[in-house]
């Protein structure tokens, strides 16, 4: 949550610059998986920018496709819940996302 919500507000280099010296450890303790962690966050991220009211790529698409940010936030909402279903999925079956890295460890 903190992920997305940082998304929203800021750009996800930042975000992760300054976010996963604090969350890193905390994971590692818990046990989850760094490719997990990783691939979790930027989900989470990539939501955050789709996301109202400060979404990042909300601007970016008022400025290209010339439309109103009125305009564009309705036609978002079944990409936000898609990314939503997706990163649910990759949260709760770790195995979606170590899939590749344990195939190039064969």
């Amino acid at each position: 949550m903190i992920f997305l919500i940082a998304g929203m507000f800021i750009d996800p280099n930042s975000a992760i610059i300054v976010l996963v010296p604090l969350i890193f450890p905390m994971a590692q303790a818990v046990g989850i998986n760094s490719v997990q962690l990783g691939t979790v966050m930027v989900i989470n991220l990539a939501i955050g920018m789709l996301s109202p009211p400060f979404g990042l790529n909300i601007f970016v698409g008022t400025s290209v496709f010339k439309k109103s940010f009125s305009e564009i936030v309705p036609g978002l909402f079944p990409f936000i819940a898609l990314s939503v279903i997706v990163l649910l999925l990759f949260t709760l079956l770790p195995e979606l996302s170590l899939f590749l890295s344990k195939l190039m460890l064969r």
